[in-house]
């Protein structure tokens, strides 16, 4: 078994079907019941790909504690992540900024696939997770654009689902 740096906070994981976000908490939480605890024992959740997600914990005992009840559930039939192991980039505010130095380069803001940030057990906007937990000197002017049109993009999302959902219920007629 591999073994954790002691100051560990991040795992990645790789699973062995497409899976969301939300998806993937429920089969993390199947193995380490903890994992629904979000913003006590997790406050960073991102899946760059459907097969790959990057979990921060709120303290390395936290981390500890999920490896090791993957790592004893490893091998098993109902196993539905194939690996795991400790992440490159360690915290939340290097994952968060890690994430938005990568959309900027690629120009991309595709808003399914941005990191979900987590404080005193509730979902944060993008932007506050940026005010809170980068430094100042990530926290610049290209950085608060690429939130703020992340987050537009999520309304606009949002809000266009609605408009096709208040459309087939016959509440907007046209």
């Amino acid at each position: 078994m591999a073994v954790l740096d002691s100051d560990a906070t991040t795992l990645s994981f790789k699973t062995y079907k497409k899976m969301t976000y939300k998806e993937f908490l429920v089969a993390l939480s199947y193995h380490w019941p903890a994992a629904v605890q979000l913003g006590t024992v997790i406050d960073f959740v991102h899946l760059p790909w459907k097969k790959l997600a990057v979990v921060n914990f709120t303290s390395p005992t936290a981390c500890q504690s999920c490896f090791q009840i993957l790592a004893e559930a490893k091998g098993r039939s109902n196993m539905l992540i194939s690996d795991f192991k400790q992440a490159e980039h360690q915290g939340l505010s290097q994952n968060l900024a890690l994430f938005l130095t990568k959309a900027m380069m690629l120009n991309s803001f595709d808003s399914q696939s941005k990191p979900h940030v987590f404080s005193n057990g509730t979902e944060i906007p993008l932007s506050m997770a940026c005010a809170k937990f980068l430094p100042p000197e990530m926290a610049s002017v290209k950085i608060s654009a690429t939130v703020c049109m992340l987050e537009s993009l999520q309304q606009d999302h949002r809000q266009d689902t609605l408009y096709k959902q208040l459309g087939r219920s016959g509440f907007i007629v046209k």
